[in-house]
């Protein structure tokens, strides 16, 4: 997301009924941090709306954001949605996980699953962990849903994919030239450095 001033957003904001709000990162790069990109944006763009027609936010968040978690990412993404709350301006925040695009363009979450065909690829644990991969499409699809349709509540709301599946299986999914998987064991996989551990 571009940085910007809230007084060059206000200008955006005056024919502008609802915000889908999607800036954050789970891999900070410096000068960006977790609070710059999980947080302030969003405080940036409260501060854009606050003479605005703005009637609704919508917030891409992620399943076990807490203001008072340990982990940063899930601290930051938890304190914006308490900032978004205490806005006054109504708000849906999404809950999402594994979150996937097309091959050519994985996702940051998937990116490390994906290698040449027949290369080798480290899946965290034994690979049996079921998840509910969400492509981004669909997500989209959420998003706007929630921005557009005034029937749609105000509230948190957890999404997810169709299809459960292990991870293993998922990794196999997104390599059709074929992969090989290496588990990394349980102590490596819990160890503070796991990026959402």
């Amino acid at each position: 997301m571009e940085q910007r001033r809230d007084d060059d957003w206000a200008p955006v904001m005056d024919d502008t009924e609802a915000v889908i709000h999607l800036a954050g990162t789970l891999q900070p790069r410096r000068p960006n941090t977790y609070r710059s990109a999980n947080l302030e944006t969003i405080e940036r763009l409260l501060g854009a709306t606050s003479s605005s027609p703005v009637q609704r936010i919508v917030f891409l968040s992620y399943v076990g954001a807490d203001p008072n978690s340990d982990n940063e990412y899930l601290r930051t993404k938890g304190e914006a949605e308490e900032v978004i709350r205490g806005s006054g301006i109504p708000s849906v925040v999404v809950h999402a996980t594994f979150i996937y695009g097309d091959s050519d363009d994985i996702g940051p979450s998937f990116a490390s699953y994906q290698t040449e065909a027949g290369g080798t690829v480290s899946v965290l644990g034994n690979g049996t962990q079921r998840i509910a991969p969400m492509h981004v499409d669909d997500l989209a699809g959420v998003l706007a849903a929630a921005a557009l349709n005034p029937t749609t509540p105000a509230g948190t709301f957890k999404v997810s994919g169709p299809e459960i599946l292990a991870l293993d299986e998922f990794v196999r999914s997104i390599n059709p030239g074929g992969v090989k998987i290496r588990h990394l064991p349980a102590p490596v996989a819990c160890s503070p450095g796991s990026r959402l551990s």
